[in-house]
């Protein structure tokens, strides 16, 4: 009997570091992104981003994070690459991500329970006021594929929210597509 239940807590325990160096790993490519979308927003003037995480998609049928990256949603989402001209230049999310990245990258937006970029990251969010016009940026903690190559994170203002395609080339994170989710 003490040998079967050293054998399940010893199971148990190698699950739990494999499932912490997960997150642990999840933690540091979610760094290593908002620094570059961080380091990307200070160059324009009058960006402002909110240091409270983004959960909720406003103004959409969609509610949360997580709901936006299902793959009800995301199959009927066509993106658009950066300086789109035809039709070759959409971005079909089910040719990219497979069934099981969805589901992986679903359950990476429904486990985030930190509220701000500080907590989350140790990352101050960006309060940038050189022009007399300022958009406020919510954003959402981005989610991965299981190799990591690919993230979404979403951002929203005032006037619309988009999904947005990230791909690692070069160990450096790029944006390669959006995808409007709502305008008003």
């Amino acid at each position: 009997m003490k040998k079967t239940i050293s054998i399940i807590l010893l199971i148990f325990c190698a699950y739990s570091c494999k499932s912490q160096q997960l997150n642990t790993e999840l933690v540091n490519e979610s760094k290593l992104l908002m620094r570059k979308i961080f380091s990307d927003f200070e160059m324009i003037n009058g960006v402002i981003v909110e240091n409270k995480i983004l959960s909720r998609v406003s103004a959409s049928d969609i509610n949360t994070w997580q709901q936006l990256v299902e793959k009800s949603h995301l199959k009927l989402t066509m993106a658009l690459t950066y300086n789109a001209k035809t039709k070759e230049d959409r971005i079909d999310f089910t040719k990219i991500f497979t069934e099981e990245e969805i589901e992986y990258m679903s359950k990476q937006a429904a486990e985030i329970k930190t509220e701000t970029w500080e907590d989350y990251l140790g990352i101050k969010p960006i309060k940038k006021h050189t022009s007399s016009v300022s958009t406020t940026y919510f954003l959402t903690i981005p989610v991965f594929t299981i190799k990591k190559n690919y993230a979404l994170i979403y951002q929203e203002q005032s006037y619309g929210g988009s999904l947005v395609i990230y791909k690692k080339i070069d160990d450096t994170w790029q944006p390669i597509g959006n995808a409007m989710v709502w305008v008003s």
